[in-house]
Formats: structure tokens, sequence, C-alpha cells
């Protein structure tokens, strides 16, 4: 189980959820260069998506005790493992 949290939009960039949105549930897989990185919601509320993906990725940044950053063409989000 994964916490996504939306940190910030990048200057200049549409911006379609609000900085500070967070999404809990299970990833689809391991946050790849490249590729759109997804996650199925835990929780499903009415209208809830049954998967949210995220723009393509441009870099993931894993440090040692942190959560992971994926910077994305639009955004900045981090995510952390949750049990």
């Amino acid at each position: 189980m994964v916490r996504l949290r939306k940190v910030a939009t990048r200057p200049g960039r549409p911006a379609s959820l609000e900085d500070g949105y967070t999404l809990e549930g299970q990833q689809v897989e391991e946050p790849v260069p490249g590729i759109p990185y997804a996650i199925r919601p835990g929780a499903r509320d009415k209208g809830a998506v049954d998967i949210f993906v995220t723009t393509s990725v441009r870099a993931v940044i894993r440090e040692a005790g942190q959560p992971v950053v994926l910077l994305t063409d639009n955004s900045e989000y981090r995510i952390e493992e949750i049990r």
C-alpha cells in the first residue's frame, strides 16, 4: 500500500489537482521514467476512479529513509510506503 501526495505543480504548467492532494492505494508497478505512474485507490468513494494515473514520469529520485520523489511533465509527487 502506498500514499501518493502531490507536492507542487511546475511553474507555467496546468494543474488538474490541487497541491497537497493525497491518495492511498496499491501501486500497479514500480515508478519508471518514461511511463505514467498508476495506483489503484484503496477506498471506493462515489465517483472514484478505478486507477489513478499521472502524466509521464520524467525522473524517479530515491534517497535512503525518504519518500520516493516523482517528477512528471506537470507535477512533483511523493510516494510513501504505508501498512
